[in-house]
């Protein structure tokens, strides 16, 4: 045995090895009598207290690379250095290693606070863009000493507003119009704060009204007071909205603080069965009464229809569907609204992804001529009413069109057809080749949904940066996008304060300082530090992860992982109750979660054993057949549910191909979702099976789903799902009268792996969508939520 120099590692360190290997004449035994790699773990006296085995090697082979990313065993108090082990055991041969590289993984860390304030706008969200302060608090100054002045060209309606905010005082507030605006944007403003008077001038009323949001703020942090300070300053993205279900005209100035000026509401009136019935008047009282009051803030609300996604399939070619569609946006353009959707998002969720009746498939032939068809009647309608009307489709495919298959590009290409005054949205694409792309398929630049907050159901106790604001992207993405708007979740202040600032200042933003000054003007600084820190622990303890290590290597883990949870119990003890309450609930509940999974890991075979193919298909062993639904929808917290439609996978390997043949009992056979014919299209939205593919070394995984007709879906998924990835799989399919059945062979040389060895590891993961009859999701090995969980994925020993 060859070992390495020591190496320092700390306990939960986590480290990646990279090496070359050629394998020659090898006579190998069983089992663990092959040659391999291993990392010995040493004491501070040099004694070994641990070892892990990386990798077997089964047959001769020639050069090729080897990567693997392993931690350090996290129980193990007294680990202090590590060695890389090479070793040959009860076998001959020749092994030749090259270019050996260890190197540890830094940890992600995020910049928790700066308190040091380097200006009294430090505060203000978002923040201005240029800021010349004293840095003193101008004396006597309050906010309450303005008394507003204004300049000729000001409205009487806007003056009257303002005055409102500014009822009296001895100092002041000098507003000015003027035309000095070197951003070219409109709500460009300028503010001057002197002891003797206040100056705020801009291009619009506008942009003085997002100046008087930074008094303002700059007022409420400072308990009342107004530094002295010069701003200049402008957004990048000219339209900054959010996502709401529903808000009281009120509730604007509290958008309009954070200038914000946009509000999509996204409500449920086209959802009830009674869809299609006239406003009543006291509706169109409340719709009218929220236009106004959007008016007065120069917030925009836009109102719009989801024709088919409630409890009634739409009918295209019904007059009176397409009439009630009509004489809703009528209704809201009467009630003052100038800004529309029509949205056919997640319709595919509820299978209306296609022509539902007869005489829409012969006057329209698809679902895209459809979609057209009636938003360029409600374009025309909107244009007759008002010139200016604007109209914004949400597409049924609206992520991210770099991995669009072809039915989904010509869905878009179909739409493009429309005006070029409408604006399409888009929720996923932040790359510059994303919004290439989605130009190219529509011929106009997109504008962008921020979905990713829709994913949670509550993050108010958790401060992090979340989302596309810790993406990379464009530094001028503000002119490639029309636009961008954001998912708010009730009362969440955070992240008003940092996607407010990220729309403001897209093209300069820096996540972690954004995130810095929202946890410096937060009251409880040591709590957040504290909810921080428990936030990662709780996702470590959430991912529980199993690839990589031996099963009793992950049971040896347990105990250490459950008193530190038990050590943070006690630690959120002092938060205030609400707070406490949710964070001990979610402590508990991935606690169970941990439990039950090292329960079903303890019972069941890991790693499960991928055998040579001997036979056929039928003559496979099986490999995985208790499919289990996802932890999250037990009914007991210490046992799972199994699936009641049966699925077995069994599967085995040669030289070239990785065989499997999955068989799925179906008691609802006649209710069989089974449309999609298109390579790639969206398969995973009929009955089908999936598999996720991990090869040696890999981050990301394969991604493979095929429904009883046969057709594949094949993407390699990292950050986001590549579709031009093409496995290569041989499909074969049989539909029986109580089960159908999947036969496919994978070539080992689209798995990155030119030639199986004996030894490796794969990680996987077998799943099955069931939505004929009573819908269930299961898979083979146990999941928490969903199938795209990547510390789930059990080790698969090529044996």
């Amino acid at each position: 045995m060859w070992e390495s120099e020591p190496v320092s590692a700390a306990p939960g360190q986590k480290f990646t090895l990279k090496f070359a290997f050629k394998i020659e004449r090898l006579t190998a035994g069983k089992d663990w009598n092959k040659p391999g790699v291993m990392v010995i773990f040493y004491d501070a006296g040099g004694n070994r207290v641990a070892h892990r085995d990386l990798m077997r090697f089964g047959e001769d082979t020639p050069w090729k690379e080897f990567i693997s990313d392993f931690t350090v065993p996290a129980d193990r108090k007294n680990i202090a250095k590590m060695r890389v082990g090479l070793v040959m055991s009860y076998c001959v041969g020749k092994v030749l290693f090259s270019d050996l590289e260890l190197f540890a993984v830094p940890e992600k860390k995020v910049q928790v606070m700066k308190t040091d304030r380097k200006s009294a706008c430090d505060l203000v969200f978002p923040a201005p863009k240029k800021v010349v302060s004293s840095g003193r608090t101008a004396t006597g100054l309050r906010f309450d000493d303005l008394s507003v002045k204004a300049s000729a060209g000001i409205s009487g309606s806007f003056l009257e507003q303002v005055k409102k905010i500014f009822p009296s005082g001895k100092i002041p507030l000098e507003l000015e119009l003027k035309k000095q605006n070197p951003s070219g944007k409109k709500e460009y403003y300028e503010l001057s704060v002197k002891p003797e008077k206040v100056v705020l001038s801009a291009e619009t009323e506008e942009g003085l009204l997002c100046g008087i949001q930074t008094l303002l703020q700059l007022a409420k942090i400072n308990n009342g007071f107004l530094p002295e300070a010069e701003l200049r300053d402008w957004p990048d993205f000219e339209t900054r909205g959010v996502i709401m279900g529903g808000i009281a005209p009120d509730g604007l100035k509290k958008m309009k603080l954070y200038k914000i000026n946009l509000v999509w509401l996204c409500g449920g009136e086209f959802v009830s069965r009674e869809w299609s019935r006239p406003l009543s008047a006291a509706e169109k009282d409340q719709i009218a009464a929220l236009y106004r009051a959007g008016a007065e803030q120069r917030i925009r609300v836009v109102r719009g229809v989801r024709p088919g996604f409630g409890t009634v399939a739409f009918h295209f070619s019904d007059p009176s569907h397409i009439e009630a569609v009509v004489n809703r946006f009528k209704d809201y353009y009467q009630c003052g609204g100038r800004e529309f959707f029509l949205a056919f998002d997640d319709l595919f969720n509820i299978g209306r992804d296609r022509l539902l009746f007869e005489d829409d498939i012969k006057n329209f032939k698809n679902i895209a001529n459809a979609h057209r068809f009636l938003a360029d009647k409600v374009e025309k309608t909107l244009r007759e009413l008002d010139r200016d009307n604007k109209l914004y489709v949400v597409p049924m495919y609206y992520f991210d069109p770099t991995f669009y298959s072809s039915i989904e590009k010509d869905y878009l290409k179909t739409l493009a057809a429309l005006p070029g005054n409408v604006e399409f949205i888009n929720t996923t694409t932040l790359t510059d080749t994303g919004i290439e792309n989605a130009r190219k398929l529509t011929g106009r630049s997109p504008f962008l949904w921020s979905n990713y907050m829709s994913q949670f159901e509550n993050l108010s106790p958790r401060p992090e940066i979340i989302g596309e604001l810790a993406m990379k992207h464009s530094p001028d993405l503000s002119r490639k996008l029309t636009g961008f708007m954001f998912v708010i979740l009730p009362d969440h202040r955070m992240m008003l304060e940092l996607f407010s600032d990220f729309m403001w200042n897209a093209d300069s933003y820096h996540p972690e300082e954004s995130f810095a000054r929202a946890m410096a003007g937060r009251p409880d600084t040591a709590g957040d530090r504290m909810k921080m820190e428990f936030a990662r622990f709780e996702k470590e303890l959430a991912s529980c992860p199993f690839t990589g290590l031996s099963k009793d290597e992950i049971l040896a883990s347990a105990p250490d992982m459950f008193n530190r949870a038990d050590s943070w119990e006690k630690s959120i003890a002092g938060l205030p109750e609400n707070e406490r309450k949710e964070l001990r609930a979610g402590l508990e509940r991935h606690r169970e979660n941990y439990r039950l999974l090292l329960k079903i890991l303890k019972a069941g075979e890991y790693p499960v054993r991928l055998k040579r193919l001997d036979g056929d298909f039928s003559s496979m062993p099986v490999i995985a057949g208790n499919f289990l639904l996802p932890l999250k929808s037990r009914i007991k917290k210490d046992e799972a549910l199994s699936a009641a439609a049966r699925t077995t996978v069994r599967g085995a390997y040669d030289d070239d191909y990785l065989y499997l043949r999955f068989t799925c009992r179906e008691p609802a056979k006649d209710e069989k979702h089974n449309r999609v014919t298109e390579r790639d299209g969206m398969v995973y939205t009929d009955d089908c099976i999936e598999a996720f593919i991990q090869p040696p070394g890999k981050k990301g995984y394969y991604h493979f789903a095929i429904n009883p007709r046969g057709a594949v879906y094949d993407a390699w998924k990292e950050d986001a799902e590549d579709k031009t990835y093409n496995s290569g799989v041989i499909v074969k399919t049989a539909d029986k009268p109580e089960e159908w059945i999947v036969d496919c062979k994978i070539p080992w040389k689209n798995l990155t792996l030119s030639r199986p060895l004996k030894g490796q590891t794969l990680k996987v993961n077998f799943f099955r969508a069931k939505y004929s009859g009573k819908r269930e999701f299961s898979s083979a090995f146990p999941v928490v939520d969903g199938f795209h969980e990547k510390n789930r994925l059990w080790n698969l020993l090529l044996d």
